[in-house]
């Protein structure tokens, strides 16, 4: 796209300003999870699939169907190796830096997105998003 601006005189595509901003990620931030907690809800997502769950140890958050499950469990999966890279680089970090590891979260809903402060200092998923302008034309490249 670029290279057919360019061609068309649209743009010299010299100069551009790079701007991000965090954004919410589409997940809860009453989900986060520390090892312990999610290592508890890998156990009973298990128990659900092994059947050997009764319906009064049910909580409400488990899937009620098989594909429900399954889907729970890879993404408790994803969640899980997730994790363990931030208790990696949580214990490579100095110590006067590092976190007690029952602080190192993970969100249950959207692994894969960053933990932190919005603009509005609430702790919650969030999704880095850059942007880069041309300076000399109004593409967004």
């Amino acid at each position: 796209m670029l290279q057919l601006a360019i061609e068309q005189n649209i743009t010299p595509a010299r100069r551009a300003a790079l701007d991000g901003t965090f954004v919410a990620a589409a997940a809860s931030r009453r989900q986060l999870a520390n090892e312990e907690r999610l290592e508890q809800r890998r156990r009973i997502v298990q128990a659900a699939l092994d059947r050997s769950l009764t319906e009064e140890e049910r909580p409400a958050w488990l899937a009620n169907t098989l594909h429900g499950l399954l889907q729970q469990k890879e993404t408790y999966h994803l969640a899980n190796e997730i994790l363990q890279q931030r208790l990696e680089q949580n214990q490579r970090r100095r110590s006067c830096k590092r976190k007690p590891p029952e602080k190192v979260l993970v969100s249950l809903t959207d692994p894969e997105s960053a933990l932190g402060r919005d603009k509005f200092s609430v702790f919650r998923p969030l999704y880095n998003v850059q942007l880069m302008c041309d300076l000399d034309s109004p593409l967004v490249l």
